[in-house]
């Protein structure tokens, strides 16, 4: 689990180098001109993702053999592996509680610097306090997927939650429509950010499509259960 959330963390500050060096390319006498901050940005952005996107491969390959437990495949566990889970699920039940309200909290706070500092009308601190605001979110993001994760694997194994036979053929279309919709939020981010070269602000498309995507979630749940009563 601590392996998926640090690509993760990886993901989330890639574009951080690009946001602050374009923004200090724009202010008067500049240390380096659009095109340097550009292209150093664009570097650091891929640098990032290259060490991210090996762990993701690596995990995928780790988690193959157990790809069933995803699937509408039945399966019974074993004598006494069920109560055992079930015991480990108990006990582990107050530290996913506890870990979830830190990284809500954590969260919550990021935005306040960038808020503050948006008063100070300092361009510059302005876009630092942004950077901030991305570096605190994705530590809340990474302490939701290591306790999420864990808790994942056990429901999975009791076929609980989010993995009872409901929510799997949910699932299987929730997985193809949101694969299409960040496939597509990527191409509109990438395709706006190198026509206009806007890179300060394209960023908002992901911050609005992560608005939007429980919306999406809710309507394939729904599209879902009107195709099993059909």
């Amino acid at each position: 689990s601590w392996r998926i959330a640090l690509a993760t963390f990886l993901c989330i500050l890639s574009p951080i180098a690009l946001i602050v060096l374009s923004t200090i390319s724009e202010l008067p006498n500049p240390i380096m001109t659009e095109t340097t901050a550009c292209a150093v940005g664009l570097i650091v952005l891929f640098a990032f993702v290259l060490c991210a996107v090996p762990i993701y491969i690596y995990c995928g390959f780790k988690n193959e053999p157990y790809a069933f437990l995803d699937k509408n495949i039945p399966f019974e566990l074993e004598y006494g592996v069920k109560g055992m889970v079930t015991e480990r699920k108990r006990k582990f039940r107050d530290t996913y509680i506890k870990f979830n309200i830190i990284a809500a909290c954590v969260c919550i706070f990021s935005p306040i610097p960038l808020i503050i500092s948006g008063f100070t009308e300092n361009e510059l601190l302005v876009i630092m306090m942004f950077a901030l605001l991305m570096i605190v979110a994705g530590i809340g993001a990474s302490i939701f997927i290591v306790v999420g994760i864990q808790n994942a694997s056990m429901q999975k194994l009791l076929q609980e939650g989010d993995f009872t036979t409901k929510e799997k053929k949910r699932n299987v279309v929730k997985e193809a429509v949101g694969f299409a919709y960040w496939g597509v939020l990527t191409a509109i981010f990438l395709t706006w950010s190198f026509l206009t070269n806007h890179w300060h602000i394209s960023w908002l498309v992901f911050a609005i499509g992560g608005v939007l995507f429980p919306i999406v979630m809710m309507l394939c749940n729904l599209i879902a259960d009107k195709d099993k009563k059909d």
